[in-house]
């Protein structure tokens, strides 16, 4: 999708919402990247889209390199899975946190 190779670029878009979409784990090897670039992107919806829980993953460990997304909405996933996914989000908040940075990413799934 050529929306993630302009993300990183992407000096004014604040919220995205890409929910229904079909999107699969394909597609977010490109998005992943994309939101370690980032700067502006503040709330990022992907609710129903066709994701794994190991994409889901990936995409909460490239948030550790972002400080401006402070929501992110990713598809259901077992309990389990979300438990997992949330402890990441303490450990990017963490990490966000040693850097300094004052912005904490919520998870909702």
């Amino acid at each position: 999708i050529n929306l993630f190779n302009t993300l990183p670029h992407n000096k004014t878009l604040k919220r995205l919402n890409i929910s229904y979409n079909s999107i699969t784990d394909e597609i977010c090897d490109d998005m992943t990247t994309a939101l370690q670039r980032n700067c502006c992107l503040e709330q990022l919806n992907m609710y129903d889209n066709l994701i794994s829980f190991d994409t889901s993953q990936a995409i909460v460990r490239a948030l550790q390199d972002n400080n401006t997304l402070s929501m992110l909405g990713l598809p259901y996933c077992p309990q389990a899975d979300q438990e997992n996914i949330k402890y990441l989000q303490v450990v990017v908040n963490k990490n966000r946190k040693s850097r300094g940075c004052q912005v904490k990413l919520e998870i909702k799934f």
